[in-house]
């Protein structure tokens, strides 16, 4: 009930002074109330396979699975496991950090294992 109030409130502030005027909602009432908007590692997780999913397609995804992910100073980090330890050269794991408080994806990287080819 407090939660479809507030979200009540929240659509009218924004978007209730029409199409010319619209603002983006404040996130300050959620971030207090609910820890952030990524608030687990669980929520976590699934942005990270959805932004992988997106950008290099399920297959990639598969490749990349199972994940580690750790939160440190309000960033999530997403880490596949593609070639992790195998040290074979080519496509490696893939990256992602996003903000914990209102779901910016901050980083995006690939690895890519290059061996020493000597000259």
């Amino acid at each position: 009930m407090i939660f479809s109030l507030w979200l009540l409130v929240v659509m009218e502030s924004a978007y209730g002074k029409g199409a010319n005027e619209m603002k983006a909602p404040r996130l300050e009432i959620q971030q207090l109330l609910f820890g952030g908007i990524v608030k687990n590692k669980n929520l976590a997780l699934r942005l990270g396979e959805a932004i992988i999913s997106d950008i290099y397609g399920n297959d990639e995804l598969k490749l990349q699975r199972p994940f580690s992910v750790s939160e440190d100073n309000g960033i999530w980090t997403i880490v596949g496991s593609k070639n992790a330890g195998e040290g074979r050269e080519g496509e490696g794991c893939v990256i992602i950090k996003i903000a914990r408080d209102d779901a910016r994806v901050i980083d995006i990287k690939r690895l890519f294992i290059v061996k020493n080819r000597g000259k």
